[in-house]
C-alpha cells in the first residue's frame, strides 16, 4: 500500500528536483532504426516506412531484415508456416545508371587518353573519369528501379544468434514481472513501438527490453503506462478516457494532468519495488516540470494529481494480489521445488509489504 506520508516524502523530494536549473527529461529508450541485417544501413524513405508498420504489426522483436540469399549465406532458414506471408518488398532506387552504349564510350574515351598519356598517374585517370561519368549521367542518365523480398530475422532459424539485438537486454526482475502479470493487463512490444496506452483494445504498447536504457528505467516506464491504463472506465474511470469528448484546449489540459497521475504513480510503484535512484528521480522531475509548465505552473494540479496517483498506484497494487495466475512452466524447470518456494516467497513478501 502507497501510504499517504510516504506520497507526500516523495513528492517533496520530488518538488525540490524540480526546482533545479536547465532540469531536463531524457527519454527511457534509445530509438532503435530498421536496418539490414549485414549491412547495418537503416533502411529510409517508404522502405523504413513499410517495415516499420509491418514490423508494429506482426510484433517483430529484431531490428533487423534480411534478403533470402542473406539468410542462405548466414546457414540459417526461413521458418515454414504455408498460412503465413512472412516476407515483404521493398524497392531499391538507382538513379545514377547509364546506357550501355555511353558507357562503351567512355571506355573508349578513357583507353584513348591512356595511349596518349601513358604516364598518367592512378589519381588522375581516376579524376578524369569521374568528371566524365558525371557529366554524362546529367546528359542520358536514367533511374532504374528493382524489387527485392527481405525477411525480418524473426521469421527465420539458425542465425538469430548472428543477429543479435544493438543492446544487452536487460535482466527482468521476476518479483515485478509476476506482479505485472497478475494485472492481466494486456502488453504487446516491437522493434519499432513507442510506450503508450491504448483505452481503445486496453493495450500497453511498449518497445523491446534492449532497447531501455537500463532495468529501472524499463519498469519505470511500464509503471507509467499501468497507471494511465487506470484511467479507463472499467477501473478508475479518470477523465483521460473521454478526451476525445472536449474541446482541443480541455484536451491539452486533461492530457497534461493525466501524464501527472502518471508519472507521480510511477515514481511511487518504483519507489515501492526499490527501483529509485537519483539519476531516475531526476528523470521523473524533469518530466513532471514540463507538464506543470503545460498547466501554466499552476502547483494545485500537482496536489490534485498526487492524490489521484496514490489512488491509481494502490488501485493495481491490490489487483495484482487479487489476481491469481499460474506461473510459467519455464521458470520452474531447472529445479521446480526450489524455485516455487522462491516465487511463493517472494509473493508473500509483497503481500506483506503492502
Amino acid at each position: 500500500m502507497i501510504y499517504k506520508k510516504v506520497a507526500e516524502q516523495i513528492n517533496s523530494e520530488i518538488i525540490k528536483l524540480m526546482k533545479k536549473d536547465n532540469l531536463e527529461w531524457k527519454s527511457n529508450f534509445k530509438a532503435v532504426g530498421i536496418a539490414n541485417g549485414v549491412s547495418k544501413r537503416n533502411y529510409n524513405g517508404v522502405n523504413a516506412f513499410l517495415l516499420m508498420l509491418i514490423s508494429k504489426s506482426r510484433k517483430y522483436q529484431s531490428p533487423y531484415w534480411l534478403t533470402y540469399n542473406q539468410i542462405r549465406e548466414a546457414g540459417g532458414y526461413v521458418k515454414k508456416d504455408p498460412e503465413r506471408n512472412k516476407h515483404c518488398n521493398i524497392l531499391f532506387f538507382n538513379n545514377n545508371v547509364l546506357p550501355k552504349k555511353v558507357k562503351k564510350q567512355i571506355q573508349e574515351e578513357m583507353g584513348l587518353l591512356i595511349k596518349n598519356n601513358p604516364d598518367i598517374s592512378e589519381e588522375k585517370y581516376e579524376e578524369i573519369y569521374e568528371e566524365k561519368h558525371k557529366a554524362r549521367l546529367k546528359e542520358s542518365g536514367y533511374m532504374v528501379i528493382r524489387k527485392f523480398s527481405v525477411f525480418n530475422v524473426d521469421e527465420t532459424e539458425e542465425i538469430a544468434d548472428k543477429f543479435p539485438p544493438p543492446e544487452v537486454e536487460i535482466t527482468p526482475i521476476p518479483k515485478i514481472e509476476v506482479f505485472i502479470k497478475n494485472l492481466g493487463i494486456n502488453i504487446t512490444s516491437s522493434a519499432v513501438s513507442t510506450p503508450c496506452y491504448n483505452f481503445t483494445n486496453d493495450t500497453i504498447d511498449m518497445p523491446p527490453k534492449y532497447a531501455a536504457e537500463d532495468t529501472n528505467a524499463y519498469y519505470a516506464t511500464i509503471f507509467h503506462e499501468l497507471i494511465h491504463a487506470t484511467a479507463a472506465k472499467d477501473r478508475l474511470d479518470r477523465e483521460a478516457n473521454k478526451i476525445n469528448s472536449h474541446s482541443y484546449e480541455e484536451m491539452s489540459k486533461i492530457r497534461a494532468k493525466e501524464e501527472l497521475i502518471a508519472e507521480l504513480g510511477a515514481l511511487y510503484l518504483c519507489n515501492h519495488f526499490g527501483l529509485a535512484d537519483e539519476k531516475m528521480q531526476e528523470n521523473h522531475a524533469g518530466y513532471l516540470k514540463s507538464w506543470i509548465e503545460a498547466l501554466d505552473n499552476d502547483h494545485n494540479y500537482f496536489v490534485s494529481a498526487s492524490s489521484k496517483a496514490t489512488k491509481a498506484a494502490n488501485y493495481i497494487l491490490e489487483k495484482a494480489l487479487d489476481l491469481n495466475i499460474e506461473l510459467d512452466k519455464a521458470q520452474v524447470a531447472v529445479n521446480p521445488t526450489k524455485e516455487k518456494a522462491d516465487t511463493d516467497k517472494e509473493l508473500e513478501t509483497t503481500e506483506l509489504s503492502m
